[in-house]
């Protein structure tokens, strides 16, 4: 798996190469640091104009100072340069525009053991609407699966999403019982009833209308199990999800990771997991990649099982582990859609969001110039949304370049925008 992943980094640096000139940078003599935010309204369109005073910044909590704005229109079909108050439109010095470099990162660690084919339907969708000048990659979390490196072929993509090496790895143990992922955790962390209401469902013997206690302690010994296998699996998952991060390290923004999973259990207080999931979002702010995800519904239940209650178990469970990736990529400023029905309107979602973004040249406070540091990012015009990542990392060596002329901002008691 180390050498695929080592491949993807040497392709992608590769593709970047060419493009290297394009990045918008913001260089000072003070210390400023580069936030990407994306600014969108309730259907998920970029809101364009904003001014820097209507950005809030936090730095570890105090109020951080934004010396530049820059607005960077990344697809014009989707996206409508500001006509003027806001942050001006960013192509770079050369007149070329930015492009999107999705990497479709298929988690078959969390997914059944069969062909995935119909679960490539989100990210076949999404690869038909990328612009000419984006790139796609793919790969998976087990590393077993088809690898191509980011290219414009989409039949290379295509081809790689639904060869029939693209299979489920995940191994349910649940025996004869259906036991969804929450409910096993809640079992395993003995919350009051839970076993209880498990075994109302599971263990009660036909006709007689009572519960059978042998089936009960095989039911309840199978849920913790099940609780701890999915626990280690999701670490597996956030480290294979961290891997790919590490591998898109360079060039030019938005580099986009697309992941279509079954979803991540995530324990309230269990700190190997929270503290995964703070590393992961430390190397996607160090990496510059923003991260979705693509819920793919569990199907672990015997599609022979009719009962109501079982159906709606495998419907919270659906619930529960795409919150699981919802917590893990909203820490890299991306968001997480459970993929119900026909996946269109997911995927023109996050083409949406990702047709535009802001670029912040936030100042460094004096005393945090080191390591990755807390950052929160709000705005104050009404019915927009703001998301970045919860992390920011400092310039190397506490300090940069010179600002280009073009890039300096002016001065004047109103904001500017950045020329």
């Amino acid at each position: 798996m180390a050498r695929l992943f080592g491949v993807l980094l040497v392709v992608v640096c590769g593709v970047y190469a060419a493009a290297a000139q394009q990045a918008p940078v913001f260089r000072s003599l003070v210390d400023l640091a580069s936030l990407d935010v994306t600014v969108t309204n309730g259907k998920g369109e970029p809101v364009v104009g904003l001014r820097s005073d209507e950005f809030v910044v936090t730095i570890n909590d105090r109020p951080a100072s934004i010396e530049l704005l820059q607005f960077v229109a990344v697809d014009s079909r989707r996206a409508v340069a500001p006509e003027g108050g806001g942050a001006t439109s960013s192509p770079d010095a050369a007149g070329t525009s930015p492009f999107r470099v999705v990497v479709f990162l298929v988690d078959d660690l969390s997914m059944p053991a069969h062909p995935l084919q119909e679960a490539m339907q989100p990210a076949l969708e999404m690869l038909s609407m990328l612009g000419p000048d984006d790139v796609a990659g793919v790969v998976s979390t087990s590393g077993l699966g088809p690898v191509v490196n980011p290219t414009r072929d989409r039949s290379a993509v295509k081809a790689a999403l639904l060869n029939k090496n693209m299979t489920g790895r995940a191994l349910r143990r649940a025996g004869r019982f259906v036991i969804g992922a929450q409910e096993a955790v809640q079992v395993e962390e003995e919350v009051a009833g839970a076993l209880e209401r498990l075994a109302d469902r599971e263990c009660l013997i036909p006709d007689v209308r009572r519960k059978d206690p042998i089936c009960e302690g095989a039911l309840e010994m199978a849920a913790k199990e099940m609780a701890r296998s999915d626990v280690q699996r999701s670490l597996q998952q956030l480290q294979a999800i961290e891997r790919v991060v590490n591998a898109l390290r360079g060039g030019p923004s938005p580099k986009i990771l697309v992941v279509i999973s079954s979803g991540l259990t995530v324990r309230t207080g269990l700190a190997d997991v929270t503290q995964r999931i703070d590393a992961l979002s430390r190397v996607a702010a160090s990496a510059g990649v923003i991260i979705y995800g693509l819920g793919k519904a569990p199907e672990f239940a015997s599609v022979a099982d009719t009962s109501s209650e079982r159906s709606t178990a495998i419907r919270e469970e659906a619930v529960f582990l795409n919150s699981g990736l919802q917590t893990a990529v909203e820490a890299t400023g991306g968001q997480s859609f459970l993929v119900v029905g026909q996946p269109k309107r997911f995927v023109q979602r996050i083409m949406s969001e990702t047709s535009a973004f802001y670029r912040l040249g936030v100042r460094i406070p004096p005393e945090s110039r080191s390591g990755a540091l807390r950052v929160r990012v709000t705005t104050t015009r009404q019915n927009a949304i703001a998301r970045a990542n919860r992390h920011l990392i400092p310039p190397a060596g506490g300090g940069t370049e010179s600002v280009p002329r073009r890039m300096r901002p002016q001065k004047t008691e109103a904001p500017t925008a950045v020329r």
